[in-house]
């Protein structure tokens, strides 16, 4: 007797998923999710927010704070290299993950490794391994944005056809594809 072999829902939506971009001319139309738009919005308003206390403190010297000149001025500068240091990464990811979801390949990939981190165990990060076309196995990491993929889930996955190591998951970037209807795929 032959015994039914359930398909894991991710599975079935990853392929969907595929059949939906391979569809698509290339170069696909992407754009942020709205999710992404509120937490970019947000970290600016907390570096501003860190900016102007870091200005209060190096105004001139006055009977409020404690830190002479020197020491809020260093203080100035090196947290303003760090705000730009982590402005330029972040930039650099996005427009990593905007090129490969416009020009890269799609495939599907298999959850290995899945943890929680950050405050309350909020955010959540996958590894994960596919095979390129040419044969090799390909792997990738990142934080998962949506927080709903666990090991041994499928991931539809981005990559470079000629360097398959430079791939994103489509979960763990802030841009969505724009399907020919005008909605945003989700991932």
């Amino acid at each position: 007797m032959s015994e039914l072999v359930k398909i894991p829902t991710s599975k079935v939506r990853a392929d969907e998923i595929k059949r939906q971009i391979e569809i698509l001319p290339i170069p696909r139309s992407v754009r942020f999710s709205p999710r992404t738009k509120m937490e970019m919005a947000k970290l600016v308003a907390f570096l501003l927010f860190l900016e102007t206390i870091i200005w209060f403190l190096t105004a001139e010297p006055s009977n409020t704070h404690k830190l002479d000149r020197t020491t809020a001025t260093i203080l100035f500068w090196a947290f303003n290299a760090l705000v730009v240091w982590q402005f330029c990464a972040a930039i650099f990811d996005l427009l990593r993950g905007s090129y490969l979801l416009r020009q890269g390949q799609v495939a599907v990939a298999v959850v290995t490794k899945q943890w929680r981190f950050g405050r309350r165990n909020s955010r959540s990060k996958i590894q994960y391994s596919f095979t390129s076309p040419e044969g090799g196995k390909e792997f990738g990491e990142g934080v998962d944005l949506t927080r709903s993929f666990f090991q041994e889930m499928s991931v539809t996955v981005f990559y470079n056809p000629s360097l398959p190591s430079k791939n994103v998951a489509y979960s763990c970037t802030g841009w969505r594809i724009k399907l020919s209807d005008n909605s945003l795929l989700e991932p």
